[in-house]
């Protein structure tokens, strides 16, 4: 989508206004029950239907604005990680508080943190080492590994919105 989550206000309109303002009404209609938005979104025929990409919806709608296929993106790679805790059961949710410090390579910030305080890094030996990943300290010139495995972008400049483009500036070179 051609947005950075500021629907209609500096970015693309929605492409379904009208279903936007239904959906709206019902959620009101049911007296604001998340449960049951959520289940009429994913049994709605658009969330159900085939995610395979072909040549024709390619051509109809190359920026899936009609989601008419699967995403063609991976996910970001701070999700990737929390994905990965939550499905192990691991993920700390917990909201709020200071950095925390993750297991990280020996020695990963030694050269370029020479006076700093990360070096000789030790990570967390608590909790810390499971929380989301939106609570990792980072660095701008260095980003932690497992994020850089996963194609996260640099922090050199300012970055709205991951993009596959955005990974190939930082030197990583998935298959997407």
């Amino acid at each position: 989508m051609k947005t950075s989550e500021n629907l209609g206000s500096q970015a693309d309109w929605p492409s379904h206004p009208e279903l936007l303002d239904w959906l709206a009404t019902e959620f009101l209609r049911n007296g604001w029950d998340q449960k049951a938005l959520q289940k009429q979104i994913l049994m709605s025929a658009t969330y159900r239907q085939d995610s395979k990409s072909t040549p024709e919806l390619i051509e109809k709608d190359p920026d899936n604005r009609l989601l008419a296929r699967g995403p063609r993106f991976r996910l970001q790679a701070e999700l990737i990680r929390d994905q990965a805790l939550y499905i192990s059961g691991q993920l700390v949710e917990t909201v709020g508080g200071p950095s925390v410090r993750p297991y990280q390579p020996d020695g990963i910030w030694d050269e370029i943190n020479v006076y700093g305080n990360l070096r000789n890094y030790k990570h967390d030996s608590n909790d810390g080492l499971y929380r989301k990943s939106m609570y990792t300290i980072w660095k701008r010139t260095c980003a932690p590994p497992q994020m850089m495995l996963f194609d996260a972008p640099g922090r050199e400049t300012c970055v709205v919105k991951t993009l596959p483009h955005q990974h190939a500036a930082s030197g990583a070179h998935a298959a997407q």
